[in-house]
């Protein structure tokens, strides 16, 4: 009985693994396409462009400053 509770709990925490493991190469693979689309871009940003900011941006949430959410998983604290 033991044993079977030994492999239970490791399958348990090898699954735990392998979700943290996928979830880190999301997010690595859209920081990697973000990037990617920056660097396509021929033109310095001067003005509020509605189709970039629907593209990289997840959220906003203002309180005192400023938390940019970036669809990446990149987070950014803009203080006044």
């Amino acid at each position: 009985m033991r044993l079977q509770m030994e492999i239970f709990k490791l399958s348990e925490l090898k699954q735990s693994a392998m979700v943290d493991s996928a979830g880190r190469e999301g997010l690595r693979l859209r920081i990697n396409e973000m990037n990617k689309f920056l660097d396509e871009q021929t033109e310095v940003i001067t003005e509020y462009d509605e189709q970039l900011t629907r593209r990289l941006i997840e959220n906003i949430t203002v309180y005192e400053n400023f938390i940019v959410d970036f669809k990446s998983g990149t987070s950014v604290d803009i203080y006044k």
